[in-house]
Formats: C-alpha cells, sequence, structure tokens
C-alpha cells in the first residue's frame, strides 16, 4: 500500500484535513497527485482560524548614530514598542505561516527629520532599508502590495534598492519628490523600478506640479509608466492637490500615461475637483481623459455634483465609479426643502454614460451632528435612501460588481431594479444603517460572490458560490451560538438558509472577524482578495 493511499484512510484523511492551518499547506497538498485533488476536493472543510490585520505597519522613528549604517542603527516602532531592524526581523521571522498568510500589504512610514541627513547618510540609510524591506516580503508570502509614506527627502532612497519580484502594487509614490531625486540623479533614477518586474499599479500623490518643468523628470516617469504598460491591467492612480496652475503640466502627464495605454483612476481630494471638472468641459481638446477608467468622487454639495455630471461624457472609457454622498450635500438639500438632487443633472448623455459602469461603489456618510435637529436627520435618511434608488436606476447589464455602503435601508424597491435592469451582476457588497430585507439578493441570478457587514439575516441563492460575512465585534464567549467551529458553522447555516460545504471562521482577539462560506475548496486562495476588495474596494 503507498504512502498515497494510506493517506485516504480514515482517520488519516481527516487528520490531515484537521491540521491545514494555511493555503500554503492545502496548495501544496494538492499538487502532490491528481488522486490528492480530487480527495480534497470532495472534503468538506470547517476551520477556525487566528487572524491579524492584512497590513503590517511599521514606522522609522530614528538613527542611533549617523557614523554607521546597519540594520542594528535604525530604530522602527512596531506594535507599540521600539526596537532596531534586526531585532524586529527576528521577531517577524518567528511568525507562523497560519499568522501571516492574510497580509497582503507592508506599509512603511518613514517619520524621522531626514532634512538633517547628509547625503551619504541619505543614500547610506535607502540601501539598508530596502534590503529589510525585500526580506520582509520574501517572508509575508501573500504581500504584493508595498505602501511607503513619508514627509521629504527619502522616499526614492528607498525605493531604489527595493527589488522585490512580489510587488505589485506601489502606494503613496510623492511625485514632487519623484521630480526632485529625477533633478539630483538624473541618469540612475531611470532605473529605479527596472527589478520590480511584477509592478502593475502605481499611486501618485500630487502636490505643487507646477513647480517643476515636467521635462526635468520626463524619462523617470517615461520609464515608470512603460514598465506599467507591460500588464494589461495596469492602472495609476492620481490623488493630492491639483490647482488651476497645476493643470499645465497634469495635463502632460495624462498625455504621457495615454502614450503608454495606461489605466487612469482620479481619486477624490482635490484632483477630484469643481475646477477639474469644468477644465474638462472646457477644454476637451487639450485636457484629454480618454484613458480614465475610473472616478472616486465625493458629492459635497450641489455644483460638484452638476459638473460632474456634465463632465462624464468626456470620459470616453469610464467604467469604474466610485461615488460617496456627504452629509453637506444632502442637509442643504432639505434647507432648500428640495428633495430632488438628480433631476436637473440627468440627460440622456448621462444616462447613455451610466449604462457603461461595471463596477460601483455608492457610499452614503450618516453623521447625525451634521443636521439641525433630529427631524432632519431622521429626514436626510430618507432622502440618502432615495438617492441609492435613483443611481441604481441609471444601471444597466454591463454591471458586475456593486458595493453599496453605509445605505440606511436597502428595501425590496432597490433589490428589484437591480434584479430586472442589472441581471449581469456576479459580485455585491453590503453594509447598512438599519435593514436589508432578507429576500434583497433572491432574485439575481448571475450572482456569485456576496459580502455582507454585519448580521443581517439574508437568503442566499444557490447560485452564490461564495459567501463572506464580514463580523468583527461578535465576540466567541457571548452566547451559545459560536462556542465551536461545529456550533458556529450549524448557526450559520440555518441563520443564512443555505448549506455551503466549506465554512471558514476567523477570529482576533476572540471576536469574529469574519466567516466564509463556500463550496469549492479550489477557491480557498480567492477569499482573500474578495474580503481585500470590500475592504479597500477601489
Amino acid at each position: 500500500m503507498t504512502l498515497e493511499v494510506i493517506c485516504f484512510q480514515y482517520p488519516i484523511a481527516q487528520a490531515l484535513v484537521n491540521n491545514l492551518i494555511s493555503i500554503k499547506d492545502f496548495t501544496s497538498l494538492i499538487q502532490t497527485s491528481n488522486q490528492m485533488k480530487n480527495y480534497f476536493i470532495n472534503c468538506s472543510f470547517r476551520k477556525t482560524f487566528n487572524t491579524y490585520n492584512n497590513t503590517l505597519t511599521l514606522e522609522h522613528d530614528s538613527l542611533i548614530s549617523h557614523k554607521k549604517m546597519s540594520w542594528n542603527n535604525i530604530l522602527v516602532n512596531y506594535n507599540g514598542s521600539k526596537c532596531t531592524l534586526d531585532i524586529l526581523y527576528t521577531i517577524l521571522y518567528m511568525f507562523e505561516e497560519e499568522e501571516i498568510e492574510h497580509i497582503n500589504t507592508i506599509n512603511i512610514r518613514f517619520s524621522d527629520n531626514y532634512n538633517s541627513y547628509n547625503e551619504d547618510t541619505r543614500i547610506s540609510f535607502g540601501k539598508y532599508f530596502a534590503q529589510f524591506i525585500n526580506k520582509l516580503f520574501e517572508k509575508f508570502f501573500n504581500a504584493t502590495i508595498f505602501q511607503i509614506l513619508n514627509i521629504s527627502k527619502i522616499q526614492f532612497y528607498v525605493i531604489k534598492h527595493i527589488k522585490s519580484s512580489k510587488i505589485q502594487v506601489i502606494r503613496k509614490l510623492n511625485l514632487y519628490e519623484l521630480a526632485e531625486f529625477s533633478q539630483k540623479y538624473k541618469e540612475s533614477s531611470c532605473d529605479i523600478f527596472k527589478q520590480l518586474k511584477s509592478l502593475k499599479k502605481v499611486d501618485f500623490f500630487l502636490r505643487n506640479i507646477f513647480f517643476y518643468d515636467i521635462n526635468c523628470y520626463k524619462n523617470m516617469l517615461e520609464n515608470i509608466f512603460e514598465l506599467l504598460s507591460r500588464k494589461n491591467d495596469n492602472f495609476i492612480n492620481f490623488y493630492g492637490n491639483v490647482f488651476q496652475n497645476d493643470f499645465k503640466n497634469f495635463s502632460k502627464i495624462l498625455k504621457m500615461a495615454e502614450k503608454y495605454n495606461l489605466n487612469i483612476s482620479f481619486n477624490e481630494s482635490f484632483v477630484v475637483s469643481k475646477e477639474l471638472f469644468k477644465t474638462v468641459c472646457i477644454k476637451s481638446s487639450t485636457f484629454s481623459v480618454n484613458n480614465v477608467k475610473l472616478i472616486s468622487i465625493v458629492l459635497w454639495d450641489k455644483k460638484i455634483l452638476q459638473l460632474f455630471f456634465q463632465s462624464l461624457q468626456f470620459f470616453t472609457n469610464l467604467t469604474k465609479l466610485k461615488i460617496q454622498f456627504s452629509d453637506q450635500l444632502v442637509n442643504s438639500t432639505i434647507e432648500y426643502n428640495s428633495t430632488n438632487i438628480f433631476s436637473n443633472n440627468i440627460n440622456q448623455t448621462v444616462y447613455e454614460k451610466m449604462l457603461q459602469i461595471e463596477e460601483l461603489f455608492i457610499g452614503i456618510k450618516n453623521l447625525p451632528f451634521a443636521y439641525a435637529n433630529n427631524d432632519h436627520y431622521e429626514k436626510s435618511l430618507e432622502i440618502k435612501n432615495q438617492m441609492t434608488k435613483e443611481i441604481c436606476t441609471l444601471l444597466g447589464v454591463k454591471l458586475k460588481t456593486l458595493v453599496l455602503n453605509n445605505i440606511p435601508n436597502l428595501e425590496d424597491d432597490i433589490s428589484y431594479i437591480l434584479s430586472t435592469k442589472c441581471y449581469n451582476l456576479e459580485n455585491i457588497y453590503l453594509s447598512v444603517l438599519h435593514t436589508i430585507t432578507p429576500n434583497f439578493i433572491e432574485k439575481m441570478e448571475k450572482l456569485k460572490f456576496v459580502n455582507l457587514k454585519g448580521l443581517y439575516k439574508l437568503n442566499i441563492p444557490s447560485n452564490v458560490q461564495m459567501f463572506l460575512n464580514y463580523l468583527k465585534d461578535v465576540n466567541i464567549n457571548e452566547g451559545n451560538n459560536f462556542k465551536s467551529t461545529k456550533i458556529s458553522y450549524n448557526f450559520f447555516k440555518k441563520f443564512y438558509n443555505r448549506n455551503f460545504k466549506h465554512f471558514f471562521e476567523h477570529i482576533c482577539d476572540e471576536n469574529i472577524n469574519y466567516i466564509v462560506l463556500f463550496d469549492n475548496i479550489l477557491d480557498w486562495k480567492n477569499y482573500f482578495k474578495c474580503l481585500d476588495n470590500f475592504l479597500n474596494f477601489f
């Protein structure tokens, strides 16, 4: 009898199932043979995991000495304690796979006074800290996102030496610092990203981009754009402060990105402003937004709402939209006794553009103190429900992913609109302030993935392949529903009226963070991505 056959026998097979603690273990096991793979496909997995945040965060604090650079000379803050890089790496290296497989982001904040460093110290510091970051990406095997935040003078000294081929996304790059670094190191700066073979998305923070002639850093920027262009799912995301005197250089950057056929995102903040939408409308021939695929916007007054809808026709390839409604907009509607926010801004052009949207986020701010009295606040909830309904009415068959975040109530009227007009909807993320009707998703026949925030009665149709319930504050010691993995599984099976084959329960500090219910064990690796999409949509 072979070892493989022995492994299929009970209770050995069940012991193997019970002792799988990570995706890495599971993947390794099913790759041993087709027989092993087929066996595990037919097993039922019901497991409880102890998990942590999906982001590893640490902060550079200071140097012990500026004279000699090494890991034991660099001080960082981690989890409330200060230590050197060499000590921290020893601590992190001891983590088990189960503890770290959820970490997809490594977030480094640089908080020292780097203006006090001389140039040799900056160069040496950047090299040693980058070596540490490269080691982190080796250890945290599912981490693909690198977030680097600093005040000034150090970012690109570190990035210059980052080599991890696992990094797919870099967040918080400062374009002003890129320009300064490029000015100082014109030749070497052009190849700064060349070893990041998997890089496909970059976030750029924009500030004072009028200050430098774009030709001063054009070569460096073009090298980054060329690298991104090698990936079909590339994205360059712009956020920060862009004012009227920045538009000339911003327009040149957009045209450069268009030259490399990059997908562009305009993120909320001053990038997405009244002045931007005015410029798009007035100077559409010179201020090109053809490659903008995603806009994330906060609608805080009627003027920006009006300008946003007027400019939509010029975003010819827009497919993703993130709209957040502020209490300021709703409050002004109440004060002027005008309950219909959209009627004067929706024309045939806007309607046709909204029908092209494939991914939509609708978010609602709910701040009671923003209103004069409780009656106004209660009135605001009615208006917010109506706004959500009106936006959903504009959508069509191309919609594949929908996020409804912090909506006061999700009732039958919105459910009917989505089921009939958006019948190709595959992914839905639901977060409500008060109530959701239990049959909200019952007639969404092509729905594959559902993410629900909070514990609400919801009937899950048979076509749903994976259900993720983000709970966060449900304590396992409260009541009798969560005393064991088996008891938890039976509770959720009954509560959601659906018998899934596999059940994962993720606990952090004795609270249920989230649960995952699904049928195909080969989807195990996919739920990390689904969870991250909900927490950090777009």
